[in-house]
């Protein structure tokens, strides 16, 4: 979904509102104004189930002395916030998961320096948040179902002021949304094809 069909979903949730216009006017200007921040503190609890997928990079790895060699990714990605626990080597053997792994310092991955080849790590990257500038033909790096749950989360927050039973009941509904959210990522990788443990170590 765009930045415009954000707003003007928040909107209708906020007012009754038709078409596909977002209307600045002396009514909706003081909750235009204030979406912003709605939609990042939003932005951040969807992240933080999923809600923003999971993206990956591929590096290539060499024999190593000693028992593990460590990669930052920090300094392999821009985006880094989490690591999944998805790792895989791609070798002339076919492409294989890698289970014997240890993480430091929250972004640096250790991996058994015997291993060679072509690795790539999937990882939960930092959400790409919205200001007052953000265009509104911007599509919101979120998925559907979590794009979906944002102007709920909004509305929730800007009606505060207004109407408290209304602004408690969207919290709710978003919230409710947010755990089907989460167990949907869950059993997606789940379902995921099953990998050969390489090491023989879980």
């Amino acid at each position: 979904m765009t930045w415009k069909d954000i707003k003007k979903a928040t909107l209708q949730r906020l007012f009754v509102i038709e078409g596909g216009t977002v209307v600045i006017s002396h009514t909706t200007e003081p909750y235009l104004n204030a979406m912003p921040a709605a939609a990042n503190e939003g932005i951040f609890l969807l992240a933080s189930v999923g809600g923003t997928g999971t993206k990956s990079v591929t590096f290539n790895k060499t024999r190593h002395t000693g028992s593990y060699q460590a990669f930052n990714m920090n300094d392999l990605v821009k985006d880094f916030s989490s690591f999944t626990d998805e790792i895989y080597i791609e070798t002339s053997n076919g492409r294989k998961r890698v289970f014997e792994y240890l993480t430091e310092s929250s972004s640096v991955l250790l991996l058994p320096s015997s291993l060679q080849g072509e690795v790539t790590v999937y990882y939960n990257p930092v959400p790409a948040l919205v200001t007052e500038l953000t265009p509104d033909d911007e599509e919101l790096q979120l998925l559907p179902m979590a794009s979906n749950l944002l102007p709920l989360y909004m509305a929730s927050q800007l009606f505060k002021d207004d109407d408290m039973q209304q602004a408690v009941q969207l919290r709710n509904e978003f919230e409710a949304g947010l755990s089907r959210l989460s167990r949907m990522v869950i059993s997606s990788r789940k379902k995921k094809e099953k990998m050969e443990n390489i090491t023989g170590w879980r």
